[in-house]
C-alpha cells in the first residue's frame, strides 16, 4: 500500500504499514509533521527524525510533547537549552531525573549557559558537573 499524500490524520497508519518510506524520509518531505512522526515511529528511528527538526520553535514543541528528546534538541539548538530546562522543570513530576540526564550530557558551554540563566539550579548543576565549578565561580563573581 503506497499512500500518495501524508497528513497529520494518516501519519500513524503510514508509519505502521508503509514499507516504502522510512520515518526520516517522511520527515524530510513533510517537516511540519515531525512532532506527529515522533509520536508513532519506532525508538531506533527517532534520532534520524530529530535530525530533520528545522526550527527552534518546533524543537520546543517537541520537548513539550516528550521530554525524552530534550537532550538531543538541547545539543542541536544550544541557544534554547535554557527554555528546554524551563519546560522540563515546569511540567514534570520527574523533572529532576530529566534535568539530571540533560545536564550530565550537555557540552560545558551549554551547561554554563543554563547555570547562568537559571541560578536556582546552580547547586544541583554543580553537583552533577563539578568540572564547571571554576567557570561558575567566575560567572557569579562577575555578576556580584
Amino acid at each position: 500500500m503506497k499512500i500518495s499524500e501524508i497528513t497529520k490524520d494518516n501519519i500513524r497508519i503510514v508509519l505502521r504499514f508503509n514499507c516504502y518510506e522510512k520515518p526520516r524520509e517522511i520527515a524530510e518531505k513533510y517537516p511540519e509533521l515531525i512532532p506527529e512522526i515522533l509520536k508513532y515511529c519506532r525508538i531506533g528511528e527517532c534520532a534520524e527524525v530529530l535530525k530533520q527538526v528545522p526550527t527552534e520553535n518546533m524543537a520546543l514543541q517537541i520537548v513539550e510533547q516528550n521530554f525524552t528528546f530534550a537532550h538531543f534538541l538541547a545539543i542541536r539548538f544550544p541557544e534554547i537549552a535554557v527554555k528546554i530546562v524551563n519546560i522540563i522543570t515546569e511540567n514534570s513530576d520527574r523533572a529532576k531525573i530529566e534535568l539530571n540526564t540533560l545536564i550530565s550530557n550537555l557540552p560545558p558551554k551549554t551547561a554554563l549557559n543554563i547555570l547562568k540563566n537559571i541560578p536556582k539550579y546552580a547547586t544541583h548543576i554543580l553537583e552533577l558537573r563539578p568540572d564547571l565549578e571554576k567557570e561558575a565561580e567566575k560567572i557569579f563573581k562577575l555578576e556580584d
